[in-house]
């Protein structure tokens, strides 16, 4: 497959709640009608150890609201030998820069010369790695940190609608998650 960049369009390719269609469309503000294609991304696995400083998310504990601290979220980091799968969409500049207010704990990586699935020409294919303040890889409890089940359920919906294939591959890419910190979050 190849796909050929135009001026002011981008490749991202998403590896977590970015593998959902419905969750790019939310953050879009619209249906998606571009190029989308299952992908590997070499030199990369994938984990639980981006924690985004929390401000609007809680949990129930009991019969009290927990704020925690933090949220936990899947994040890449670079591992010879060893590679994730994910999406690839193009998007305009402007649409580009909606994700980069999305995940604004991560920079933005390209990526274009480690995709396998796809060839990319005209322009670069980025993927979002968590900036060094935000990754975090010592023990966490709640209410330290948590993990929502919510963001749990995108990721399980883009899973079945990718296949059992794909989730195999993707179980065997990731860190195992951490289903202590899974709660039942509550938007505040």
């Amino acid at each position: 497959m190849h796909i050929n960049l135009q001026p002011g369009e981008h490749a991202l390719v998403g590896y977590g709640s970015l593998l959902s269609v419905a969750s790019m469309e939310r953050t879009l503000g619209h249906p998606y009608a571009g190029p989308w294609h299952v992908v590997r991304v070499n030199g990369w696995r994938r984990g639980w150890d981006v924690q985004m400083p929390n401000t609007q998310w809680a949990y129930r504990d009991g019969d009290r609201s927990v704020t925690p601290e933090r949220v936990v979220y899947l994040n890449v980091r670079p591992q010879t030998n060893a590679h994730i799968n994910g999406a690839l969409f193009v998007i305009t500049a402007d649409e580009m820069s909606l994700f980069d207010q999305r995940e604004s704990v991560y920079d933005r990586v390209d990526v274009t010369s480690a995709i396998e699935g796809v060839h990319i020409t005209g322009g670069a294919a980025w993927m979002y790695v968590a900036q060094t303040q935000f990754v975090w890889r010592q023990p966490s409890q709640p209410p330290g940190a948590i993990i929502r089940r919510s963001y749990v359920e995108i990721l399980e919906t883009a899973h079945a609608e990718l296949g059992d294939a794909f989730r195999r591959e993707y179980d065997a890419t990731t860190d195992a998650l951490p289903t202590h910190l899974v709660v039942d979050d509550l938007r505040t």
